[in-house]
């Protein structure tokens, strides 16, 4: 799968991107003219469901079935965090209510997807991307995969490419609106470097504030949270012994807030990414998308995606949290947030002069 997400490769991706940005903008300003308000985390993870879904597998969901999608991988991985709970000490609890749920949910995830992957079978041009070469691909023996294989390639794709990148723009967005000067400088950037058009690919590198902001923003909020390890063979960490098959657990909330790799750990400063010599300082301490062999597959989409949806929608909004209530994290597969993220969306007069 790797050559799907190569950097080359996913700049391809862009004008997809853009074209799912621009969806989103128009029911956003659909939204500020009405006086509404909206979820951000919410429309985060339509947006970069929808992104995935149309980069990946050149599928287009309707509106629909974007939101029958969301809500069943929501259910699904807040009840996979009541298991994982278990880590910590706590006793998940299970009941015939629960188990049907899930049930559902995963039934409307199937439907959906074993339809698209019965779609492409039938496809007798069908476009060269990742589910294309799911089905084209041959498993451990050899022999083509089935359609449960390739569901399950394609489900893991599909939550993890996009629920993480949506709490990374949610945080993102609400440290933005907790912190007006930083908000302030990343509409100055936006308005010189974009003058006024929507951010393409050859824009990203020239918005540093913009990646900053992102950065921090995972730095702080982690969407993944934890990281687990299991020992091939025995071994030692800080002293204690480690036997073969036992599993380590990262908490990289914590590493990426402690005292003795960060200053002011707790504060929220974009300028700690500005030159490579602060984050080669860090890079041990710095583990959003892991690090070494496992380092995550979708790490250049993502960040690619990030930056051009937190660009397009600064530039024509502000985000207002309903609530001055601070949001808390809760961690479940990923770094949520606890109630979501209502807020209003207030135009911005996006002009070249920085207004």
């Amino acid at each position: 799968m790797q050559s799907h997400f190569l950097r080359d490769q996913v700049s391809l991706f862009a004008p997809v991107i853009a074209s799912v940005i621009a969806s989103t903008i128009d029911r956003w300003q659909t939204t500020s003219e009405s006086g509404g308000q909206v979820d951000i985390a919410v429309e985060m993870n339509r947006l970069t469901l929808d992104v995935i879904a149309r980069t990946l597998f050149t599928k287009q969901l309707a509106n629909g079935e974007i939101n029958r999608m969301g809500d069943a991988i929501t259910l699904l991985l807040e009840d996979m965090a009541g298991i994982q709970s278990a880590i910590t000490g706590h006793r998940p609890s299970f009941s015939p209510q629960r188990n049907k749920s899930f049930r559902d949910a995963v039934t409307v995830i199937d439907e959906i997807l074993l339809e698209m992957i019965e779609e492409r079978r039938r496809d007798h041009s069908p476009s060269n991307d990742l589910l294309t070469s799911l089905i084209s691909a041959a498993n451990e023996q050899g022999q083509p995969m089935s359609d449960q294989e390739i569901r399950n390639e394609v489900i893991t794709i599909l939550v993890s490419g996009h629920e993480t990148t949506a709490m990374s723009l949610s945080w993102a967005w609400y440290l933005l609106a907790r912190h007006p000067q930083a908000e302030e400088q990343l509409h100055y950037e936006i308005d010189e470097q974009l003058e006024g058009r929507p951010p393409s690919v050859d824009d990203v590198p020239k918005l540093h504030w913009t990646t900053m902001v992102l950065k921090e923003a995972m730095r702080m909020y982690p969407p993944i949270w934890i990281i687990v390890k299991r020992a091939l063979k025995p071994g030692e960490i800080a002293g204690i012994r480690i036997p073969a098959g036992d599993s380590v657990v990262t908490c990289l909330h914590t590493v990426h807030r402690h005292s003795d790799y960060w200053e002011a750990p707790n504060a929220f400063r974009p300028e700690r990414f500005a030159d490579s010599t602060g984050y080669v300082r860090y890079e041990d301490a710095y583990l959003p998308f892991g690090q070494g062999n496992h380092r995550c597959i979708g790490q250049h989409l993502s960040m690619l995606e990030q930056t051009m949806a937190l660009a397009a929608l600064a530039q024509r909004f502000r985000v207002r949290p309903v609530s001055d209530s601070v949001i808390k994290p809760l961690a479940g597969i990923t770094l949520r947030m606890q109630s979501g993220f209502p807020a209003r969306l207030e135009r911005r007069c996006n002009q070249s002069s920085h207004t």
